[in-house]
């Protein structure tokens, strides 16, 4: 059985655990490692209107 180097691994995009570079699906979490199946970040629109309408709702509550 051939052990393999460290240089053959990768960071599994989902559980961010390290993988061999060519596995098609990760061992721990079971997804795939396919780019379009990689989870997307939420954007920073949507997080500033969040922090936004937090902040003036806040601010309608106190001022009453």
């Amino acid at each position: 059985m051939k052990r393999r180097d460290a240089d053959n691994t990768d960071e599994c995009p989902h559980c961010r655990r390290s993988i061999y570079d060519d596995a098609e699906q990760c061992p721990y979490c079971g997804e795939y490692l396919s780019l379009e199946d990689a989870p997307s970040r939420r954007p920073r629109w949507i997080i500033a209107c969040a922090v936004l309408c937090l902040i003036a709702m806040l601010w309608w509550a106190l001022r009453l």
